[in-house]
């Protein structure tokens, strides 16, 4: 019985690698590799030939939280509001801090609490400055008044055209990896996470869609705008950061007892 055993071990093995000979040479043969070069090799590299290193950027500060607040002007691709980024100093004596941020028109910096802040941008990065170096472990809020007007990528603004005239009106985000910087200011990072809010003013009849928590929603008659306050209390990347503006039709259902809300064009329920 041993004697079995030990042939039946010993036949299991030589399956095992005649197939995985036969799966190399058959990887060979499609990368134009023999067999030996194949099993040799085991791997092939990732990363293309000309590829450089790409390292996360320096974090003198950890970001906590995202506060954005949005007034969309769809009618002429445009937005305009306020990012507020709160940090807390991970480094010791943090002069100031760096922010992402694409072809945005920079308004004003200030700390929270009213004073003003200076700043260099080149179109690229927000470069500001604090009031007084923070220490380790201190926390400041940073608040930049901005616009952007057809931003080239990030958030995309859907509107009829010539080809397509009945194309439904809508706005959306797509901030994958690194694209966020392109609608708002931010520490543009995958590695980098951080709870987030948004508060975005939209026309009527429009629905605005954001992560989260719907806290409230305001109208105004008067200004013909409806107004949406979300809440992400889970710390999550830039690239996650969403916003759906469009006419929908809200259904809920209900999953072990937990509402979930979905949204999808009228008519296509």
């Amino acid at each position: 019985d041993r004697v079995s055993g030990y042939r039946a071990t010993r036949a299991r093995e030589r399956g095992r690698k005649s197939m995985h000979v036969f799966y190399c040479r058959w990887a060979g043969d499609l990368l134009g590799e023999s067999a030996e070069g194949a099993l040799q090799q085991k791997r092939r590299t990732y990363a293309l030939a000309d590829a450089k290193p790409h390292f996360a950027p320096d974090r003198p500060c950890d970001i906590v939280h995202i506060a954005l607040t949005l007034q969309l002007d769809i009618a002429q691709q445009s937005l305009r509001g306020t990012c507020a980024t709160t940090v807390r100093a991970v480094q010791e004596a943090v002069p100031g801090l760096t922010l992402d941020a694409v072809d945005l028109q920079i308004i004003q910096v200030r700390q929270a609490g009213g004073a003003i802040l200076p700043y260099d941008y080149d179109g690229q990065r927000l470069r500001l400055t604090f009031s007084e170096p923070l220490q380790r472990g201190m926390p400041a809020t940073v608040e930049v008044d901005y616009s952007v007007t057809k931003p080239r990528l990030g958030l995309y603004f859907i509107t009829p055209d010539a080809a397509y005239p009945h194309k439904p009106v809508q706005v959306w985000s797509q901030c994958q990896d690194e694209d966020a910087r392109y609608w708002f200011p931010c520490f543009d990072a995958p590695n980098e996470k951080a709870t987030t809010e948004m508060t975005v003013t939209v026309p009527q009849p429009y629905f605005a869609l954001s992560n989260g928590t719907l806290l409230s929603t305001t109208r105004d008659e008067a200004a013909g705008t409806i107004t949406y306050h979300w809440l992400q209390d889970q710390p999550h990347a830039t690239y996650l950061m969403t916003l759906v503006v469009g006419e929908f039709s809200e259904r809920t259902e209900m999953v072990d007892r937990l509402p979930v809300q979905w949204y999808v064009m009228p008519a296509r329920e």
